[in-house]
């Protein structure tokens, strides 16, 4: 939260624009088809805020400058924003990568795997570079994972949270 540019918006933005594409991409013509892809997609979205959120504000006392005020609580929910877009991409490239926004009703072994893999790494890359770059900053409470030198809870975070997601949006929106 120390020194948050522009450049940090970038791939957020870009996975903005590619979940647009994929919405439209995918969203089926056939009326009963649509409203089930719509109901999943909202109740991706949804989920994902709300769940990241929750992971965000819990975490707080892991980074430096956060603590219950409303700039870091403002901070909490625009990284939601981010880890929601980010979750909505996973969602969509393995939608492109099985042909069918229906993947996440019969999620495999391997899918579930290749999420998580996915996931860590992504999620390595991003705090690497936005602790790299000033964005925020551990505290002394937060467990760096050895070698990578990641926060480990915003690992665990797109480790977890986004097959949770998967997972509860396909059982409240039944096929």
């Amino acid at each position: 939260m120390e020194n948050l540019t522009l450049t940090a918006l970038i791939v957020p933005l870009l996975a903005l624009l590619f979940n647009v594409y994929a919405y439209f991409h995918f969203v089926p013509q056939k009326k009963i088809e649509k409203k089930l892809f719509q109901r999943l997609w909202l109740a991706i979205i949804s989920l994902s805020f709300v769940l990241n959120l929750a992971w965000e504000m819990l975490q707080m006392p892991l980074f430096k400058n956060m603590d219950l005020s409303w700039q870091s609580t403002l901070f909490c929910a625009l990284a939601s924003v981010a880890d929601t877009l980010m979750v909505l991409l996973l969602f969509n490239v393995f939608a492109l990568a099985n042909k069918s926004f229906l993947w996440v009703y019969s999620i495999s072994g391997k899918q579930i795997l290749l999420l998580i893999l996915i996931g860590g790494i992504g999620a390595v890359l991003a705090e690497r570079r936005h602790v790299t770059a000033g964005s925020w900053a551990y505290s002394d409470a937060m467990p760096v994972i050895p070698i990578v030198e990641a926060g480990l809870s915003p690992v665990l975070q797109f480790i977890l949270l986004p097959w949770l997601i998967f997972e509860i949006a396909s059982r409240v929106v039944k096929k």
